[in-house]
């Protein structure tokens, strides 16, 4: 696909950020910011066992949605501390979305604390995601608009990002924040989705410790 690599940079004070890239939208990766985080060091997966491995938690997979299953009912459950081994042990498309920290492991918002960006963050809602080899999204996003900040631990994943101007080129279904399902935006298909050819994009590869700006509205 036509991507550009998000711009990367070490670390940023707050009037680099607002004017460079919060101002004119664009993403951004900040690699170095949160070294001196207790989550730096200590969140990993087997940190989150010890911590919450007695945890229900809910898991989604890649099937397509179904108004069947209900509005954001899980594909599956299992213990933290079992899905943690099945993360280790195999490739899975189980993945844990939205999963409030704050109100099911309290102990775990001592591990960071929010940065001066010069924006005020939503404080109350921090959210874990976990997945593992070949778990994805659908590309989507974000009903409330919000700018995202994603920080990354352990592990690497892939982002691609688009903004609203591609959406007439992403397959979007109507009245929804999601393109097709089918479409593997790793590996997309040009016979079959030819307009994808005229989407501008971009994409990264974070890393443990790495802070990824998504601006309001963005696809991801």
């Amino acid at each position: 696909m036509n991507l550009t690599e998000i711009n990367r940079v070490k670390t940023i004070g707050k009037e680099d950020f607002l004017t460079n890239y919060f101002k004119p939208q664009k993403p951004v990766v900040i690699e170095k910011l949160i070294g001196d985080w207790p989550a730096f060091s200590k969140w990993s997966l087997d940190h989150m066992k010890e911590v919450a491995g007695d945890k229900t938690v809910p898991l989604y997979d890649d099937r397509p949605v179904d108004y069947k299953d209900g509005f954001n009912e899980p594909h599956a459950q299992m213990k933290m501390s079992e899905y943690v081994d099945l993360l280790k042990k195999e490739p899975t498309k189980y993945r844990i979305f939205l999963w409030n920290l704050l109100k099911e492991v309290p102990e775990l918002q001592n591990d960071f604390k929010y940065p001066d960006f010069g924006i005020r963050f939503l404080k109350g809602l921090p959210m874990l995601f976990f997945g593992g080899k070949d778990s994805h999204t659908f590309m989507h996003y974000d009903i409330d608009l919000a700018n995202i900040f994603h920080f990354h631990f352990e592990g690497q994943k892939q982002c691609i990002l688009f903004d609203q101007k591609q959406s007439k080129y992403l397959y979007k279904i109507p009245y929804s924040l999601i393109t097709r399902e089918d479409i593997d935006f790793c590996k997309p298909d040009y016979k079959k989705w030819p307009a994808l050819q005229k989407a501008k994009g971009f994409f990264t590869n974070l890393e443990h410790g790495n802070i990824l700006y998504i601006p309001e509205g963005y696809w991801h």
